[in-house]
């Protein structure tokens, strides 16, 4: 075996060992998407973070969401006593829903969309399909003047309980 001088050997060791020890850096997370509270398709284009045709697109899905899971009520006294007073739209079956107000937006690609509906009385803001509260004043979600309108305009709905 052929004899190695000293700085040769540790040039060797180095070569060899030359990722040893090192810590994979973590990659940093990307930013969560930005958010908004629109009324609409246009009303989400004129934030100019996305183009019309995504706005539509997230848009549909909420509606198809609304469509889907929104609970339908046999009549209006019974959708009034639930969701409050003037929180309820007819359908075309002839059933009654909670009115869908506004859409919640994912700006991703392809753009996600959620239904929201009035708030609870007092409240500034909305609701989402589970009953959990959206703040309009949230400084982290992008909302509309029209959405904010809306929202402020839910605080002075009656509460379902006045309904009774």
């Amino acid at each position: 075996m052929p004899k190695l001088s000293c700085p040769a050997l540790v040039l060797a060791c180095a070569a060899l060992l030359g990722g040893c020890g090192e810590a994979e850096k973590p990659k940093a997370a990307a930013p969560p998407p930005e958010r908004g509270i629109f009324i609409s398709s246009a009303d989400c284009a004129d934030s100019g973070k996305l183009s019309v045709e995504l706005c539509a697109q997230a848009v549909d899905t909420a509606v198809a969401l609304h469509e889907e899971q929104a609970t339908a009520y046999k009549s209006l006294r019974q959708c009034t006593a639930a969701e409050g007073p003037e929180r309820c739209d007819k359908t075309v079956e002839g059933q009654y829903r909670a009115r869908l107000q506004a859409f919640f937006v994912t700006m991703t690609n392809p753009p996600g969309g959620l239904p929201l509906y009035p708030s609870a009385a007092g409240a500034i803001g909305f609701r989402n399909g589970t009953r959990q509260p959206v703040d309009a004043r949230d400084e982290n979600i992008n909302v509309s003047v029209a959405a904010l309108t809306v929202a402020n305009e839910n605080a002075k709905l009656p509460s379902a309980a006045a309904a009774e």
